[in-house]
This record gives C-alpha cells, sequence and structure tokens, in this order.
C-alpha cells in the first residue's frame, strides 16, 4: 500500500485541491484508494460529503478506539472513500494535543489496518503546521508531493521545507520520498508567474507539474465532486491525471 500526502508548511497552496482530485484521478486507474482527512479544519470532508449525507464518525474516534475503522468510512465511488474529519464539532485538534503522545504508534495502527482492508493507495490531506500530529502521519508516509503557487513565498516555503524533511528523515532513519512539487494556480499570462514558474524547473531533483488557472477547480468543490466528475473536458483532469500516474505508475 501506497502512503502519499500532499503537504508543505505553507497555507493557502492548494493541498487539499490537489489531494482529493489526485486520489480521484487514483481511484480512476482502478486503485481501491482512500482519503484521510487529516487536517483539523476538515476541508477534505466539507468537500466531498454530498449535502443531506450523514457521516456520524470521524478520524480522530477510530484512533481513540470509540468505533471501528469500517464503521467510520464513507463510499464516495466504488474504487474511492473517505475517512472523515469533522470542521464543525471536530475533535482532531484536541486529541491531537492531549491524547496523542500517549499513544506515539495512533497512525502507523491504522495505516496497517487500512493495508489489511484491501486499500492500494493513501492520500493524506494534512494541515499545513508541524506539530506532533503533523509529525506522526509523516513519519507513516511512502512520499510527499508538494503543492505552491508561483510566487517568491513558494520558494522560500520549498527551502523550509527540505531542510525539515531531512531532519525527520535523518532523526528517525526514514526515507520519506519527495520527488515532486505542483505548481498550482499558473497563468502564463503573467509574467511573474512564468518567471518563477521557471525558478522551481530550474531546482534540481525534482519532476515539476503545474495546474492552470482553473475557475472550474473551485466550482467542483461547492458541488461537492472531482473536477473529474464536474466537468471532464477541464486541463485539469489532465495533469492530476499525469500526477496519478507518476506517483503510482500503470502500464
Amino acid at each position: 500500500m501506497r502512503k502519499i500526502a500532499c503537504y508543505v508548511q505553507k497555507g493557502g497552496v492548494g493541498k487539499t485541491t490537489c489531494s482529493g482530485n489526485i486520489g480521484y484521478a487514483l481511484s480512476q486507474k482502478g486503485l481501491k484508494t482512500l482519503l484521510l482527512d487529516c487536517d483539523p479544519q476538515g476541508n477534505l470532508t466539507t468537500w466531498f460529503v454530498k449535502e443531506g449525507a450523514e457521516v456520524k464518525h470521524e478520524l480522530v474516534d477510530v484512533l481513540s478506539g470509540k468505533v471501528q475503522l469500517k464503521d467510520a468510512i464513507s463510499t464516495i465511488t466504488d474504487k474511492l472513500s473517505l475517512l472523515s474529519t469533522f470542521s464543525i464539532g471536530g475533535e482532531l485538534k484536541n486529541w491531537s494535543e492531549t491524547r496523542l503522545i500517549q499513544n506515539p504508534d495512533a497512525f502507523k495502527f491504522l495505516f496497517q489496518d487500512l493495508a489489511d482492508m484491501g486499500y492500494d493507495v493513501i492520500i493524506a490531506d494534512l494541515s499545513p503546521g508541524l506539530s506532533l500530529l503533523e509529525r506522526s502521519i509523516i513519519l507513516c508516509l511512502d512520499e510527499i508531493i508538494t503543492p505552491f503557487r508561483p510566487e517568491l513565498f513558494g520558494l522560500d516555503g520549498l527551502s523550509t521545507f527540505r531542510e525539515s524533511l531531512a531532519e525527520i528523515n535523518k532523526i528517525n532513519r526514514k526515507n520519506i520520498q519527495h520527488r515532486a512539487i505542483i505548481i498550482n494556480d499558473l497563468d502564463v499570462r503573467k509574467k511573474n508567474h512564468v518567471q518563477y514558474f521557471e525558478a522551481f524547473k530550474n531546482i534540481p531533483d525534482y519532476k515539476i507539474f503545474s495546474i492552470g488557472t482553473d475557475t472550474s477547480l473551485s466550482e467542483a468543490q461547492n458541488a461537492h465532486k472531482s473536477i473529474q466528475e464536474y466537468y471532464s473536458l477541464s486541463r485539469s483532469v489532465t495533469h492530476f491525471e499525469e500526477i496519478a500516474q507518476f506517483l503510482y505508475p500503470i502500464a
């Protein structure tokens, strides 16, 4: 089972948008895929839970042993599922601050249980922090893919994240991969966007993907759908499919 996250220590770069649409693209390749909402804001859950649908349990209920894992997972399609975090009334933040230190292997056991359930790939959506919550999840991952916007602060953010991940790998004797960057909301008509995109492309050892400015991405979220479901002719669909193939190659 592949465990992947869209993550960087910076907000507003499109982590949730990438997580959901990449997860959907992976499921369309025939892979049993789970979207794991690990952000206390619960944006991934708000996006994929249809209006009027009732979700009784969230991630923290599983971590705290209140419910069985199978009872907390929601079905999106036959190959795509969601383990939610509630944006209103959710307990993940409080639990991570008060209980996680007493159960440091909670996410390790969660991922083991998901593998036992036959999932091929997990896409985790994290908050931009680097608290015990984010570190505990990162230590369970195989790979992190990082979204940025084409701006100066993105380059600074990459430098900061590379240092943090190198430290995590070294201290914990891990080899969490970080092979790719996604440049989000790229408008090639804007000179500064092109300049920063070229700057990212000149950074060695990374595969660079881009997602162009696309209003249908936010429209799809408002409709509680992936971009693939909402508007299959969007250019973003092809880009997310390319990223999915890179993360989980299938001939």
